[in-house]
């Protein structure tokens, strides 16, 4: 589970785009205002912690790519090899 820690949407565009690519991914997640013990937007996601503009973007890039890959081998699709068996 992904948890976007982020400033208003209205005060910060970065967050407003993150929170976007999050939704339109359709990925698990949750979305919380910045807390005391948080400062800049971040990512939570499992024991990993991407903190800031940039390495959110980043990690946005990677998970859409990660994502894409995934789904494209997620289907109820059968191929046959080179002598015609059937998976």
């Amino acid at each position: 589970m992904i948890t976007f820690y982020k400033h208003n949407t209205a005060e910060c565009q970065a967050c407003y785009e993150t929170e976007k690519a999050l939704i339109d991914m359709v990925v698990a997640h949750t979305i919380k205002p910045l807390d005391s013990q948080r400062h800049a937007p971040e990512i939570i996601e499992g024991k990993k912690k991407i903190s800031g503009h940039q390495a959110i973007q980043k990690y946005i890039v990677d998970l859409e790519k990660t994502i894409e890959l995934w789904r494209k081998f997620q289907s109820d699709s059968c191929y046959t090899d080179s002598d015609g068996k059937v998976c």
